[in-house]
């Protein structure tokens, strides 16, 4: 008697069929089993093992197999693979080649034929025929599971006969399954399982019959996956052809086989409980090893029942989220689930009720979300990122998925959107009623309360936002009347706002949040009525010149006219004050004028009369200086003239013109007598005492002396500051002149937005050159000495304490540096060059207080005269140049004229050019003195040191000097914002630092004129 087997596995498919990859891995499994003495008993050459092969090889190794057998041998037939049938419903076994057409129809030829096998079979004599087919007949597939093939085929009629036994893993309409995860197929699984455990032995003889390994293999397949159905189909003998032994010796099998007998629902029953207890006993096996074996057995089982109730649960979770309710059709279809699972009431039971108050507490909880959604909602639309964060920890709280919370935001913000809309819709209505009348009529407040019931909103909805407006309206109306005011404070309805003033207001108006259309209609308003006043101050303005030209001084009449009629004109005592003193101090400065030219006339016609040219040349150049017209000269001289005796001054004249030939005629003789000096100096004394005897007819005028030019200056009031600046010149340059230079230079002037409004190119200034040798000179421009009002003025911008107060300062002559110290100034006389911005004649910098006060004394030496820092108030005269703007150049500074960080503007000017360093001197326009870079490029030392005010500052011009270590620092410099530029921008440094680059120090330096250190 022989035992033989062909076992075929077939994995790998053409394009059409899935690939199995378990079916290789079973033929080899089974194959393992036959092969063991101790339970197979086959032999090694006995079974043929084909791993996906193709239809040829299949066919003759089943015909071998059959072919003239004795009818004692087994002949065992195993595959693994895709079962597949045909459009007439006969069955194929697929291999390696087979394959479908393009409809999906088999090609037969690819695949062996059932009737093939049983005609093998028909050929031998064996009566112990067992084939296995773990195949189903369908390609389709299921979850985690892969299907095989599908088909309905009489596996009777096809593969039974005598002695036969045929196994299948499904019925001919079911699927065959292979488990995701596992190396072998289900059924083959259970197969191989119950020959080693030895637990497919249902009878105990020691031996496992087909009918016996199919009755475990089906139990377990079910029990996993109810949706195959093992089938076993024999005919007399088949059932009972024993294909194995079970293997012995091994107490561990044989406790694991009898733990397999009494596993019911996954656990081990309260009988097979006591029974196992006593087969530990008698197989000698340890309590804990004899647990790890349950554990081992019950492993799968329990995760099979685990997978049922997960099923279960899971259907029921789905059916509480969709109605919330089960219906009677729900609870029936649920039976019949748990039927086919294998499940109990008792098994169901706990999970609905736990499921059931799970879904209720989650509904609570959906629901308390859902009102705090609304509510924050409600308070603030859209949420803020604070709201957001409460909502998240309530949503944790809770135990809310993103996916739950995301219905009931987006169905609630929908709604809440559709009421905001709502809301914004009435808001723009009231708002546009509140622009054109507020308070409200009673008629808009009719229509606006139609409109919100169309709207479908409460007065409870409404109000909160109707008090907001409303409040807002009230504070606006509020701050029109607080700007009103102040325009009303600032121009007393009197005058218009000066450019100062009215950048106040804007600044008001923009920080009150006005609109400029509201503030266009009060000032409007406002500015009708200063136009009346100034027009009435211009009216009575014309009425009292044309009366105190008539009459003055004014008569108590015309006194009482006047006030009659400034009072019809509404204006106050201090209006018609402003008006009269003007006019009356021009009318008396005219006086005074005349007073002035008829005291200069009557002395000149003393001296000489006809007047001679130079005479008349000098009267006209005074009559220009006081504004004097010419008729009114004409007829002032014409009244002097007869109120004077002609003949004497006639007489008077002639005496003169005598004396003056008798000189000449005596100069020519002691021209001709040069080699005499004694003679000619007698007679020199002789023509002077000549000269000065009156004549005898002639009347002796005490003091009378010829009007000379520089009397005439002295009377015209210009004759002061030029006369001491050249003596007291000479003084300071030790008796010799130095040699002034005039230069004549073009100056601009910029509006507020920097736009050029004034070129003056006439400009003119005098200096002198100090030579420090190698070719390099020292510009050193003349000022005149003068006074002024150091610092800010009220309202300007970057005004601060340090710049006050404003103060009026007396300045003495001085020379300035016509530029900042260069480098090549500073070489020359220290010998090194610290600065970063290399350049001849770029500024010097990076140079500290002491090193410019260093520079100044040997310069000093050198000269052989003084020079020095300039006091502070000698650098603002210089700087300003007699302007008053915060620069020279105007009301702003531009980056074509200065110097500076163009990132940053000042008044309205543009941004423009950021140089990042210094620049040659030189290299901007000058100011009115001639002065250059005094706005920007470095900064410049003064003598002074640090004050945080000018409270006690000298009057005289003087440096204020004391034991503070800080020096001041004027002009700015190329780093800085064009604000700290200004003429009357003033900061401090140490005197001892020298080298900051974000400071960039220099200096320039001073002759002073009548003063030392």
């Amino acid at each position: 008697m022989a035992k033989v087997a062909l076992l075929i596995g077939v994995s790998e498919y053409e394009p059409g069929l899935n690939p199995l990859p378990s079916a290789v891995r079973d033929v080899e499994a089974l194959r393992e089993v036959l092969l063991h003495p101790d339970m197979g008993e086959f032999a090694d050459t006995d079974i043929i093992l084909l791993k996906n092969p193709e239809r040829q090889d299949v066919e003759e190794a089943i015909e071998r197999l059959f072919t003239y057998r004795p009818k004692d041998d087994l002949v065992l037939l195993y595959f693994s693979g895709h079962g597949i049938k045909d459009d007439l419903g006969q069955l194929y076994l697929a291999t390696r080649k087979t394959r479908k057409n393009s409809k999906g129809e088999l090609v037969r030829s690819t695949a062996v034929a059932a009737r093939f096998i049983q005609q093998c079979m028909s050929l031998s004599r064996s009566r112990r025929q067992v084939v296995i087919l773990d195949s189903c007949f369908s390609g389709a597939f299921a979850e985690g599971m892969h299907a095989k093939d599908d088909g309905t085929i009489d596996i009777r009629q096809q593969l039974g006969s005598e002695g036969r036994a045929v196994l299948t893993s499904s019925s001919s309409t079911q699927y065959s399954f292979e488990e995701e995860g596992e190396d072998l197929s289900i059924y083959t699984r259970f197969l191989i399982e119950g020959i080693k455990s030895g637990e497919a032995d249902r009878d105990q003889d020691e031996f496992i019959s087909i009918d016996e390994l199919h009755e475990y293999a089906s139990q377990k397949v079910r029990e996993l996956q109810p949706a195959m159905k093992p089938e076993i189909y024999a005919i007399r003998e088949g059932f009972k052809i024993r294909l194995t032994k079970v293997a012995r010796g091994d107490p561990r099998q044989q406790y694991r086989k009898e733990v397999a007998r009494f596993i019911h629902r996954g656990e081990i029953s309260l009988v097979g409980r006591r029974t196992l207890d006593y087969q530990r006993t008698r197989l000698g096996l340890e309590t804990t090893e004899a647990k790890a074996i349950e554990d081992q057995v019950l492993e799968p089982y329990r995760k099979e029942f685990g997978e049922k109730l997960q099923q279960y649960q899971q259907v029921f979770t789905e059916l509480l989220e969709r109605d919330e309710t089960i219906t009677d059709s729900d609870r029936h279809d649920l039976q019949n689930l748990q039927q086919i699972l294998g499940l109990r009431n008792e098994d169901t039971m706990p999970i609905e009720a736990l499921l059931t108050a799970r879904f209720k507490t989650h509904q609570q909880n959906l629901q308390t979300y859902q009102q705090a959604f609304t509510t924050a909602l409600r308070q603030e639309f859209p949420l803020s990122a604070a709201s957001r964060d409460r909502l998240r920890q309530t949503q944790q709280q809770l135990e809310l998925a993103n996916g739950d919370i995301a219905v009931i935001e987006s169905q609630i913000t929908a709604e809440v959107e559709a009421y905001h809309q709502k809301l914004q819709d009435y808001q723009r209505l009231f708002l546009t009623a509140t622009q054109q009348e507020y308070p409200l009529s009673k008629a808009t407040r009719n229509d606006l309360r139609q409109q919100q019931q169309r709207l479908g909103l409460t007065d409870v909805d409404v109000a909160p936002m109707e008090a907001q407006i409303t409040t807002q309206i009230e504070s606006y109306h509020q701050k029109l009347q607080q700007y009103e005011q102040a325009f009303v404070k600032a121009t007393q309805r009197q005058h218009y706002p000066d450019e100062v003033t009215r950048k106040q207001l804007q600044q008001t108006w923009q920080t009150l949040g006005l609109s400029e259309g509201d503030v266009g209609a009060i000032e409007r308003r406002i500015n009708a009525e200063i136009q009346t006043h100034q027009a009435n101050l211009r009216q009575y303005e014309q009425v009292f010149t044309e009366v105190v030209q008539q009459e003055y001084r004014l008569s108590a009449f015309k006194r009482s006219q006047l006030t009659q009629r400034h009072q019809a004109l509404n204006l106050t005592a201090e209006d018609v004050t402003a008006i009269e003193n003007p006019i009356i101090a021009a009318i008396e400065e005219h006086q005074q004028k005349l007073q002035q030219y008829e005291q200069v006339f009557r002395e000149s016609m003393q001296f000489e009369y006809p007047l001679s040219d130079v005479t008349r040349e000098e009267l006209q150049r005074f009559q220009r200086i006081l504004e004097l017209n010419d008729a009114e000269i004409a007829a002032l001289e014409a009244i002097i003239i007869q109120s004077s005796s002609e003949a004497e001054y006639q007489k008077q004249q002639e005496r003169i013109r005598q004396q003056q030939q008798e000189a000449v005629r005596l100069n020519q003789q002691e021209a001709e007598k040069q080699r005499q000096p004694e003679e000619a100096e007698s007679r020199q004394e002789l023509i002077k005492s000549q000269i000065q005897q009156p004549s005898p007819a002639q009347p002796t005028q005490p003091n009378q002396e010829r009007i000379t030019r520089q009397t005439f200056l002295k009377w015209a009031g210009l004759g002061g500051v030029g006369l001491v600046t050249a003596v007291a010149g000479l003084e300071f340059f030790k008796g010799q002149s130095p040699k002034y230079i005039a230069v004549q230079f073009e100056t601009v002037t910029v509006d507020e937005k920097g736009q050029v409004i004034k070129r003056d190119p006439n400009k003119q200034a005098k200096f002198f050159k100090e030579d420090l040798g190698n070719g390099i000179t020292l510009h050193m421009v003349e000022i005149l000495g003068g006074s002024f009002n150091m610092g800010s003025p009220p309202g300007e911008n970057g005004r601060t304490k340090a710049k006050e107060p404003q103060h009026t300062v007396n300045v003495s002559a001085f020379f300035i540096g016509k530029f900042e110290v260069t480098q090549e100034h500073y070489q020359q006389i220290i010998g090194s060059n610290p600065s970063l911005f290399k350049g001849a004649i770029r500024p010097v910098e990076e140079v500290s207080w002491n090193d410019a006060v260093d520079f100044c004394k040997k310069l000093s030496q050198k000269a052989g005269h003084e020079y020095r820092l300039p006091s502070e108030a000698e650098w603002e005269y210089a700087c300003r140049a007699g302007t008053t703007t915060p620069f020279h150049f105007g009301e702003t500074i531009t980056t074509e004229l200065v110097n500076y960080n163009g990132n940053y503007t000042y008044a309205s000017a543009p941004k423009g050019k950021f140089r990042q360093g210094t620049t040659d001197v030189g290299s901007f326009p000058p100011n009115a003195f001639g002065l250059y870079d005094m706005h920007g490029n470095v900064w410049e030392w003064c003598q002074d040191t640090w004050h945080e005010s000018y409270k006690g500052a000298p009057s005289d011009g003087s440096a204020w000097m004391d034991n503070n270590q800080y020096q001041v620092l004027r002009g700015g410099s190329w780093i800085y914002d064009p604000e700290v530029c200004r003429s009357a921008s003033r900061h401090y440094y140490d005197r001892a630092q020298r080298v900051n680059f974000y400071v960039s120090i220099g200096f320039r330096v001073v002759c002073a004129v009548g003063r030392t250190l």
